[in-house]
């Protein structure tokens, strides 16, 4: 499975609100404050360092986990307190479902992340150049048979290898046969099998 594939099949976080933004999911960012996250999102708060930045002040301070705000230290009423979901639902029980409905897609995607990283790795898929010793049949439509081995002659290409090339007008099939047991290494990317040099090829093992 390709990168694309992998990063294609990874769980998505569905939250109820808050769009298009960035959301902060990672427990190493948000340690918890998952209320602080769903409830500065809910205000349309779509900055990460401001989020991240409330929620390294309720961390400093212990704040309860379930944290959504401090109130302003200068407040007439309960100043520099942090207020929990909990107060938020005597006050204004809608907000407070609102809020638990985000957190309850981000712990939903939490733990569809951890089962997705448990999941079994396939396979690298290793790159291999073999040769191996064949038996070459061929059957060559042709009105002779010197027609039919002229139509087979080898001739050298630029490059100065050997090539058997069937004369076009001529149709023909080829039936190739190879010896699996002397099979050869001559390249691979596998790093379990060292490359060979082209010069001292390497038996292969089947």
């Amino acid at each position: 499975m390709s990168d694309k594939d992998q990063k294609d099949s990874a769980p998505k976080f569905q939250p109820p609100y808050g769009g298009a933004i960035v959301h902060i999911t990672n427990p190493h960012q948000h340690h918890g404050y998952r209320h602080m996250v769903a409830w500065c999102v809910s205000l349309g708060a779509t900055s990460r360092e401001y989020i991240l930045g409330e929620i390294e002040k309720a961390k400093k301070a212990e704040a309860d986990a379930e944290t959504i705000y401090q109130v302003h230290k200068e407040s007439e009423h309960r100043p520099g307190e942090w207020i929990t979901v909990a107060d938020l639902r005597l006050s204004n029980p809608e907000a407070a479902d609102q809020v638990q409905r985000y957190v309850d897609a981000m712990v939903d995607y939490e733990e569809r992340m951890a089962a997705y990283h448990k999941r079994p790795t396939p396979p690298r898929q290793n790159s291999y150049t073999l040769t191996f010793p064949a038996s070459v049949s061929v059957v060559v439509q042709a009105p002779t048979l010197a027609a039919a081995y002229a139509a087979l002659t080898p001739r050298e290409d630029t490059s100065g290898h050997e090539i058997k090339q069937a004369d076009p007008h001529i149709p023909g099939t080829m039936r190739i046969e190879l010896d699996r047991a002397h099979g050869t290494l001559i390249a691979t990317d596998d790093p379990k099998h060292q490359q060979p040099p082209a010069e001292r090829r390497a038996p292969l093992s089947v």
